[in-house]
């Protein structure tokens, strides 16, 4: 089984690339592009509704419903449980798929009344639970339960999203799936929460910069591959 690590691995000298571990991709990523300060978000509360809206559109559009939640409810998920269906879709319809959405959004108020909306109670819950809750909300896939589990909860997982999938191909390392890259990336001991927040932040950024669909630039990773040992 081919794997990808990012501990104190010997590096294969190669003549045609340069072989990277994920530390020290994350090191160039930051040298060059800076660090990127997200998730943009006033309050915890504000970050969770926004990792669900984020799905499938940009963060303009999020905004503007955020907006609109802040002015209509100020984030208070008391306040926003008290919103009909309909409401809800009204203030988050910028942001598109209102209907699934605003489904998803009550689904996960629901998750945290679970435990009286104090995300501090769930400190002593392994990861994998949380995630595996997450994954039971109509509307939460695995890229906006580990959003969640990243950025709110500061928890170290690594977000295998559509960036990622597509610079790890460009890096040597193809996968068909979220799962798939997921599972092969091992983040070391180095990466606690915020390091994995800024992985994501630096990914998707650099994406966005370099990797348009149907190209084969890489912008300053050209010439790199990514370390791959055999378990």
């Amino acid at each position: 089984m081919t794997s990808l690590h990012t501990g104190s691995t010997k590096i294969i000298k190669s003549s045609s690339n340069k072989i990277i571990t994920i530390d020290r991709l994350f090191d160039l990523l930051l040298e060059t592009l800076g660090e990127q300060f997200w998730w943009p978000a006033r309050s915890k509360w504000e970050l969770l509704i926004g990792a669900v809206l984020v799905q499938n559109t940009n963060w303009t559009n999020v905004s503007l419903s955020l907006e609109n939640l802040a002015h209509r409810t100020d984030f208070s998920p008391k306040a926003i449980r008290e919103l009909t269906n309909q409401e809800l879709q009204t203030l988050i319809r910028p942001s598109g798929f209102f209907n699934n959405k605003s489904r998803a959004l009550e689904g996960i108020l629901s998750w945290t009344e679970t435990f009286n909306d104090d995300f501090s109670r769930l400190k002593a819950v392994p990861t994998d639970k949380i995630r595996k809750s997450l994954l039971q909300i109509k509307g939460v896939g695995p890229e906006t339960a580990d959003v969640i589990v990243v950025y709110l909860l500061d928890r170290p997982v690594f977000i295998a999203d559509a960036y990622a999938r597509r610079l790890f191909t460009l890096l040597g390392k193809e996968t068909k799936s979220y799962e798939e890259l997921q599972g092969i990336v091992h983040l070391s001991p180095s990466f606690n929460g915020t390091k994995a927040n800024e992985l994501h932040a630096l990914i998707d950024v650099y994406g966005k910069q370099y990797l348009r669909k149907n190209t084969k630039e890489i912008g300053f990773l050209a010439g790199y591959k990514l370390d791959q040992l055999l378990d």
